[in-house]
């Protein structure tokens, strides 16, 4: 069962984890963009909004796409080992920006917000927990980027632009 804020592991990894290992590795090329990255979220006020309070609502709980069947006009969750409780504006920034999720573009992504409930309302809310969840992903990766090195440009990029003018979802 989740957590009554499913977002703790993010905001840890984020705030201790990741830190202390770039922290561990100076001499690594990345380690200061990396560092700059985590700077820039923790002056945007991002965590803040992710770690307030807020409506709680049921959860799948796991956000990878392998975990839903889909038809030409549905899709159904069909796993619900790590079920529990969320947020709105959580559970949708974390299936939209789940690794798995860059299989769908991004203009597919936006046309379905109003069916995960993100409103004009609680989009600050989203746009918050989605950076979140994408610098999470960026982390995960970076773990594994010489063998993933791809797909951790790809997630690099991605940040940039969840915080750029270039933000479709803005």
């Amino acid at each position: 069962m989740l957590s009554p804020n499913a977002t703790d592991p993010y905001i840890v990894r984020l705030t201790q984890a990741w830190p202390e290992l770039l922290a561990s590795r100076p001499d690594d090329p990345l380690t200061p963009v990396m560092q700059q990255l985590l700077a820039a979220w923790q002056r945007s006020g991002d965590a803040d909004l992710v770690t307030a309070p807020a409506t709680p609502v049921l959860s799948r709980g796991d956000a990878n796409l392998l975990n839903w069947m889909t038809t030409d006009d549905s899709a159904a969750c069909v796993d619900f080992e790590y079920a529990g409780f969320s947020n709105l504006a959580f559970d949708a920034a974390d299936l939209i920006e789940h690794i798995s999720g860059r299989a769908v573009p991004d203009s597919k992504w936006t046309q379905l917000l109003p069916d995960l409930g993100v409103t004009d309302a609680n989009r600050h809310l989203f746009a918050a927990n989605q950076r979140t969840c994408a610098l999470r992903w960026l982390a995960v990766l970076w773990k594994q980027r010489d063998r993933r090195r791809e797909e951790f440009t790809i997630q690099h990029e991605r940040v940039g632009m969840l915080y750029s003018s270039a933000n479709p979802y803005a």
